[in-house]
Parts: structure tokens; sequence; C-alpha cells
């Protein structure tokens, strides 16, 4: 857990700079959304920042399984929310994985594996 939790950690913390990113009109938008958009229309642009606020839940989680910085105390909650999460990103993979763009699926397809392993290493700690 303690090599797993700090690789997720930064993977979120990236995943997060790169929806910030997009909310602020860099022209990634092939990497994510289904990759139809170069720059983001102001829907997914609003879209980006909810992720950024998942991303941030997705933290709370991992930062009170570790005792880094328990932000949720009840354990039987961050257990369920773990796997909550692990589910949501096997899920993702999935749609990164039929996106018509190749750009989101050959970067955020393993990446977010890489993350649902974290999750999946995390969760059974």
């Amino acid at each position: 857990m303690y090599i797993a939790a700090p690789i997720a950690l930064v993977l979120i913390g990236l995943f997060a700079l790169f929806q910030l990113a997009l909310a602020s009109g860099a022209p990634f938008g092939h990497f994510a959304w289904g990759g139809k958009y170069r720059v983001l229309p102001k829907k997914l642009r609003i879209s980006s920042l909810v992720a950024v606020v998942i991303f941030g839940v997705f933290a709370a989680f991992i930062l009170s399984k570790t005792d880094w910085l328990p932000i949720i105390n009840n354990q039987f909650v961050v257990q369920v929310g773990l796997w909550v999460i692990f589910a949501y990103l096997v899920l993702m993979i999935l749609a990164n994985g039929v996106s018509q763009s190749k750009y989101e699926r050959y970067t955020m397809t393993p990446i977010t594996a890489l993350l649902a392993v974290c999750f999946l290493v995390v969760a059974i700690s």
C-alpha cells in the first residue's frame, strides 16, 4: 500500500492538473472526453472542473485509508469508497479503451489502468 498510495496520489494530481488545463482552454481535448474537440466547448470545460472535484474526493479516500491525512474518519465508508472508486476506474478503462480518439485510447487507458491497480492495492491492504 505504501507504494501504491503515493503513485495513486501523483496520478490523481496529474489528472486534476490535466483537467484544469482543459477547463482553461488548453488544446489537449483530443486526449479526453472522446477526443472530438481539440479545445473543449463550455459544457465540457465545466465537466472538466467537476472532474477536478471528483479527483479531490479520490485523493481524500487514499489519504484517509493511509492515515496520512484522515479526512474521512469512518473506515467502513473509506473501504466502501475505495471499492466504488476502483469499480468506477474499471469503467473508465473500458470507456477510454473504446474511445474514438486514438490519443485517449493509447494514453488514458493505461494510465487509468495503473490508477485502478493502485486503488485495488490500497483497498485490499
